[in-house]
């Protein structure tokens, strides 16, 4: 945002982050929202009781985005070794453990990191999942081998409500293992098409 550095937070009105998002959008939709969403959380920040560098209306609010198509990316039979293997040498034993029970339960993303201690049966192998994406509460028959990560964790686990419990961020959970999974598809030797 080069013709911005010079402006001030509160001369930035959401004409200005609209006709960027246009711009942007000419070439690049899906960059162009992210500079948006972008935007959008520097303003949050700054606005922030702690930080406080900023008070007035965020100018990325509600700005429509977009569309963006998925991408659907499946592994091949031939690719599950060299995954299991990547898993087997994962040092971040949180990554290692979501990626694996993602594989045996089939659950979404934020389903497993909001996953509530409270919401699992381990005894009768079951999860109960109370709020998810579609508002439709439903259960997940639980594996042998999801248990047996499950009751490690839970060994290791620090007296919090959250499987996967995280001191950074307002959920008190951890949100995304993006750069994680990353390097772990990369050191599996997995690129996408």
């Amino acid at each position: 945002l080069p013709s911005w550095k010079t402006r001030k937070l509160s001369v930035i009105i959401r004409s200005d982050v609209v006709q960027l998002h246009e711009e942007v959008g000419k070439k690049h939709r899906t960059a162009a929202n992210r500079l948006v969403q972008l935007v959008r959380r520097l303003y949050s920040w700054a606005t922030s009781p702690d930080v406080g560098l900023y008070r007035g209306e965020n100018p990325a609010r509600h700005i429509k985005l977009f569309h963006e198509s998925r991408r659907t990316r499946f592994l091949k039979p031939a690719e599950m070794p060299l995954l299991f293997t990547a898993l087997r040498k994962e040092p971040n034993a949180d990554l290692r453990d979501y990626v694996t029970l993602a594989l045996w339960t089939g659950a979404r993303r934020g389903d497993l990191l909001s996953m509530c201690w409270k919401d699992l049966s381990l005894d009768d192998n079951r999860w109960e999942i109370p709020d998810p994406k579609n508002r439709t509460p439903y259960m997940v028959p639980l594996t042998p081998e999801a248990v047996r990560i499950l009751k490690d964790r839970w060994k290791r686990s620090s007296g919090s409500e959250w499987v996967f419990p995280s001191e950074r961020g307002r959920a008190g959970h951890i949100e995304n293992f993006k750069r994680g999974w990353k390097k772990l598809i990369e050191r599996a030797g997995l690129h996408a098409p």
